[in-house]
């Protein structure tokens, strides 16, 4: 096996095979899609739910609803199952044996229960929420993207506060939807 020397460059040298060493950012094409954002100078994967729950926009009980929501989409529209899990884990070996290997009959049905869900709660919502939240959770897009794709001739700051302020309200009503959130109570005045 080669033993390779260590060269004696100078700093100036040094400098100069720095500059030419790619950066570790996304290449020009995976920029130009609606999922980075430019934060604080760094081009980022836009992680919308979790942003909306760092700033307290959005409970925790809209957040599981999140997820549960795009577990029902991904599983209905693509047929995976268990991509939030990881493969051969302890949690998807119990699912196997709790519900059994199946066949395509009852994968099919299974699809088809999960389209039922999502269409209730598109009933429930209505379309345009649905829609928001195929843009939201689906297709994983920022907020920018999403205000410019919902309001294209605002401004691009409206834009985004106006999509924001949107998909929390409509994480929240999923929330209620799926009963994470109790009812509030009437407040009932004595006489």
């Amino acid at each position: 096996m080669k033993r390779f020397k260590q060269s004696k460059k100078t700093a100036a040298e040094r400098k100069v095979t720095a500059h030419l060493m790619p950066d570790n950012k996304p290449t020009p094409e995976r920029l130009l899609k609606e999922d980075y954002e430019k934060i604080g100078g760094k081009f980022l994967r836009s992680n919308t739910v979790s942003e909306l729950e760092r700033r307290g926009v959005i409970s925790g009980d809209a957040v599981t609803a999140a997820k549960r929501w795009l577990v029902d989409f991904i599983f209905a529209t693509e047929g995976y199952a268990d991509f939030l899990k990881e493969p051969l884990s302890d949690e998807a070996k119990e699912e196997i044996e709790k519900y059994g290997y199946g066949n395509v009959v009852t994968f099919n049905l299974a699809r088809a229960k999960a389209s039922s869900k999502l269409l209730d709660v598109k009933r429930a919502l209505g379309e345009c929420s649905h829609r928001r939240l195929v843009l939201l959770l689906g297709e994983q897009i920022s907020f920018t993207a999403i205000g410019r794709r919902l309001f294209p001739f605002s401004c691009p700051t409206r834009q985004r506060d106006k999509a924001s302020i949107e998909c929390a309200y409509i994480l929240e009503q999923l929330a209620e939807f799926y009963g994470y959130k109790k009812p509030i109570e009437a407040f009932h005045l004595k006489p």
